[in-house]
């Protein structure tokens, strides 16, 4: 039970990178507008869906970065037993960047099956729509 996503992204990796590793910056508008810090707790917020505290796992720059969340409960800290873990793989690729994601562990978490699922197909289709909007954000000219 797990996520996985590409896109191919026209943009320089440093650009690609600093959007990936901002925390929780697939949740909504509200969140950190920094780079992660392995260990560090964050809190990024969607104004209808409540706020969602996000753990970075693993930050490699500029090619690897790993979140923690619970996106089944808003307001909780995300542990292993209640959360998915978020990966973001970066590649130069000719003149752009491919970005991997996989969501995984859907399966160990501690809700009940109907749950784990509904969450699931929720985050499966969010993600279509958020990697295509940080594909919108990192081409974008200013």
């Amino acid at each position: 039970m797990k996520i996985e996503r590409e896109i191919v992204i026209e943009a320089p990796l440093a650009r690609v990178w600093s959007l990936v590793a901002e925390p929780g910056w697939w949740v909504g508008a509200d969140h950190p507008a920094k780079e992660a810090v392995a260990g560090e707790l964050y809190v990024a917020s969607h104004p209808t869906e409540g706020t969602f505290p996000v753990l970075a796992v693993t930050v490699d720059p500029p090619r690897y970065v790993a979140y923690r969340w619970a996106s089944a409960r808003a307001g909780v800290t995300p542990e292993e037993s209640n959360s998915t873990l978020i990966e973001f793989t970066l590649v130069e690729e000719g003149t752009g960047v491919r970005v991997s994601m996989v969501e995984s562990g859907f399966d160990t978490i501690d809700f009940p099956e109907d749950v784990r699922r509904r969450n699931l197909d929720a985050n499966s289709g969010g993600w279509d729509l958020e990697l295509g909007g940080l594909k919108d954000r990192a081409e974008k000219t200013e």
